[in-house]
């Protein structure tokens, strides 16, 4: 499945983002995106982080994205310190990730994998908008957005078998700003 490599991908940026360090490796099949992660050293690493998985469906429906598609977690994988959630788009050529973590907006702006950062408001939260400085092709477009407890990511990819049918920034903006009222 592609998608859970692009997913895994998206993934791995922000777990280095969060600084998490080089000792347990994770592999998406069908991709080749290696996820290194650091083993956690609290009981529950996830506990406290917002989960996008519990989004209403009438604002993912809203929002034009397909309930039905819901994915939780990375291919099946739970990455100790993120809570994640994906959704096919209705239109079918791009699913969203929504990704819960704790690295700041700083700590998302200082990855050197990612460029064109561009300051936005999602809500009235303080937001960050970027590219994956390898998507030469325009395929992919991510908001990372404040909240209390470290910034919510919404990652938008291109759905390969699909082909891009508009603009991946507009869309991720569009869909942040529809669920911003979900925000922690």
């Amino acid at each position: 499945m592609r998608r859970a490599g692009v997913i895994a991908g998206a993934l791995a940026v922000a777990c280095l983002s969060a600084g998490c360090g080089p000792t347990v490796e994770e592999v998406a099949p069908e991709s080749s995106v290696v996820v290194t992660v650091a083993p956690s050293t609290k009981a529950d690493p996830d506990a406290g982080l917002w989960d996008p998985c519990g989004l209403p469906d009438s604002a993912i429906s809203a929002t034009g994205l397909d309930p039905g598609s819901k994915v939780p977690d990375v291919g099946g994988v739970d990455f100790d310190g993120w809570k994640v959630c994906s959704w096919q788009g209705s239109t079918g050529w791009y699913s969203l990730a929504v990704l819960s973590g704790e690295p700041t907006l700083q700590e998302v702006r200082s990855r050197t994998d990612f460029v064109g950062f561009t300051d936005r408001t999602v809500g009235s939260r303080p937001a960050v908008q970027f590219r994956d400085a390898g998507d030469d092709r325009g395929l992919t477009c991510s908001i990372s957005v404040e909240v209390p407890e470290g910034s919510v990511m919404f990652t938008l990819n291109t759905r390969y078998s699909v082909g891009k049918q508009g603009d991946p920034c507009t869309e991720v903006r569009r869909h942040a700003d529809d669920l911003a009222v979900h925000l922690p």
